[in-house]
């Protein structure tokens, strides 16, 4: 089901592979990836187990039911209301303002997965902030509403415990007892690039970091913060 992608119990397996935008046109489609990877390797509600795949597959039926692709889908339905001027999906070589990827202090190419709809999304800083506002259910000047309160909150009450105080909602990381603090989060990793988004709803606080190489300052930094 549709809940079961979101929260990872489906019984399908973890699978990601990236690709140099020179390369792009050697992806195979996304249906071929399905052929090949979206096998159930257990029985769904089995246990949780992070798929990019399953979000891959969510894509698709966005793509489906809108009729719109999932990338005009997500810049005319997400950022554009959530007043995200500095967001997109899938990376572009020609692109202002985009931070080149680092790999320690060596600069790499873009790349893009093979599964874009689990994390090709590009944003600034500020944008992944006001997506966090609106996640605390309130609204920045121009923002519109484009999920409901109980929506916005079914996403973090549908959990299955994954390790610990630690839970997993319908695509939010969620930690009864960081720091003595309930928090919901986020983290996020490609070839040259690290994300870390958090939000403690009880103090309306949301705390975004990026970085353009792969190492553990994002969380750290959040952590600090905290």
């Amino acid at each position: 089901t549709v809940r079961e992608l979101l929260m990872h119990r489906s019984g399908l397996p973890g699978h990601w592979q990236s690709w140099n935008l020179a390369d792009l046109k050697l992806r195979p489609a996304f249906s071929e990836i399905a052929k090949r990877y979206a096998f159930a390797a257990w029985p769904r509600r089995e246990r949780y187990e992070y798929s990019n795949l399953g979000y891959g597959v969510l894509g698709e039926m966005v793509a489906h039911v809108s009729g719109r692709s999932y990338t005009d889908f997500i810049q005319e339905e997400v950022f554009r209301p959530l007043q995200m001027r500095d967001s997109f999906i899938g990376p572009r070589s020609n692109s202002v303002g985009v931070a080149s990827p680092y790999s320690g202090l060596k600069r790499i190419e873009l790349n893009d997965g093979d599964t874009p709809a689990s994390g090709a999304a590009f944003a600034s800083v500020h944008d992944l902030a006001l997506f966090g506002i609106f996640h605390l259910g309130t609204l920045a000047p121009g923002q519109e509403r484009i999920l409901s309160d109980a929506n916005l909150q079914a996403m973090r009450n549908s959990s299955l415990e994954t390790n610990g105080t630690e839970r997993y909602g319908m695509g939010w990381s969620l930690n009864t007892d960081m720091l003595g603090l309930s928090i919901v989060s986020h983290s996020g990793a490609n070839p040259g690039y690290e994300s870390s988004l958090l939000l403690v709803p009880s103090e309306k606080i949301v705390i975004a970091v990026l970085t353009n190489s792969n190492n553990s300052l994002p969380s750290n930094v959040t952590r600090g913060i905290l």
